[in-house]
């Protein structure tokens, strides 16, 4: 059968690119018999090279939400003619009319709409009740998300697949790189606690900044936080409530970094914190535990799926709670030393190899 899978995400350093990566990578892995083609943006289709004879690349000039992918991209279905099409997202185009799959990573946009004008808006509803509509199946990458996919859309359950995301094995190339480097390059210059994810709303780090405060002011931790994720539209906020608490030589944002320096980042923190108040999968606890990080984080949406019983959890909400359940975490060893090794028997339950067995078993049971 030919399947073609719509990875215009590759190469904008989100999860979303991190997943569909991962799945084409391992798909060629397991899947020798079947033809994929992989539909990739003009702009980075030359970083992308699948050596199996089995798939093939196509350039399209075609970004979410814009006209050519209502028109461009369609032709480009209409004349390619792929048995089934997987977006790895939500965004089609509205009139294709052929068997498809829809990986449905979360539903953030539904509980934190972003400011954005009215017409964005309507056009995220648009396309993801099409979506939902058309799917032959739904992949959903966590029991939250098809808890939330059933009561906002009365779904059937069996319309949804649940497939957990995986994670790479940690960089084993990278124990000899000296804390020098996070010195020089990113002025980390003493033990700290690490964040890595975007900083949208949801993501509550304005309440993790708060409560580091309280640390360092009320109970003297002498630790830096450092903040891995892009500067986005919350990050002048946030940067003025560092500016407030006067934390600037304590709060680090790095900015965008390379994922040849992320792996960095984990081996030499001191401890890992996610207090999100929502998740569609929450990959970063688990990248976190791999690298032999104990993890503090947030009791909310699909992260106790995740993390397990390999975290120690507080209530995103409460500032007080998410302080003292760090400190905890800071202060006794007995504690992280569990936390670890829950940790990696943790990690190891999530892999990309098993993501794309049982998606192949979904493209196959569609086109039976």
């Amino acid at each position: 059968m030919h399947i073609l899978i719509d990875a215009r995400f590759l190469g904008t350093g989100t999860g979303i690119a991190t997943y569909t990566e991962n799945l084409i990578k391992n798909l060629a892995q397991i899947d020798r018999k079947n033809h994929y083609s992989i539909v990739l943006t003009e702009k980075y289709f030359d970083q992308f090279n699948f050596p199996h004879g089995n798939f093939n690349s196509i350039p399209v000039k075609a970004d979410y939400y814009s006209v050519a992918e209502q028109t461009k991209l369609l032709w480009l279905f209409q004349k390619t003619k792929p048995d089934l099409v997987h977006f790895t997202n939500f965004n089609h185009p509205l009139l294709y009319r052929g068997k498809c799959v829809f990986t449905i990573h979360d539903l953030i946009l539904s509980f934190f709409p972003p400011r954005v004008s009215v017409v964005k808006k309507l056009a995220y509803k648009i396309t993801l009740k099409s979506a939902i509509k058309k799917a032959d199946k739904i992949i959903a990458v966590s029991q939250n998300t098809k808890k939330d996919l059933q009561r906002i859309f009365q779904l059937k359950g069996n319309k949804i697949e649940v497939i957990y995301n995986g994670v790479s094995k940690p960089r084993k190339d990278q124990k000899n790189l000296k804390r020098e480097i996070l010195k020089k390059k990113y002025h980390i210059d003493q033990d700290y606690l690490l964040y890595v994810g975007r900083f949208a709303p949801h993501k509550n780090v304005h309440r993790l900044i708060e409560a580091f405060n309280l640390l360092t002011k009320k109970n003297k931790i002498d630790y830096q936080l450092v903040l891995v994720g892009p500067k986005d539209k919350e990050y002048s906020r946030l940067k003025k409530l560092v500016d407030q608490y006067k934390l600037n030589k304590r709060v680090i944002f790095t900015g965008v970094i390379s994922s040849k320096d992320l792996p960095l980042f984990y081996q030499n923190a001191y401890l890992f914190i996610s207090p999100s108040l929502y998740e569609g999968f929450g990959l970063p606890i688990l990248e976190a535990m791999s690298y032999g990080l104990p993890v503090v984080c947030s009791n909310a949406s699909s992260i106790p799926e995740v993390a397990g019983n390999a975290a120690l959890y507080f209530c995103p909400n409460n500032i007080r709670d998410i302080a003292n359940k760090i400190q905890q975490a800071l202060i006794d060893n007995r504690l992280r030393k569990d936390l670890i090794k829950k940790g990696q028997v943790q990690y190891k339950k999530f892999s990309w190899l098993k993501t794309a067995k049982e998606t192949l078993k979904v493209y196959e049971s569609i086109l039976k």
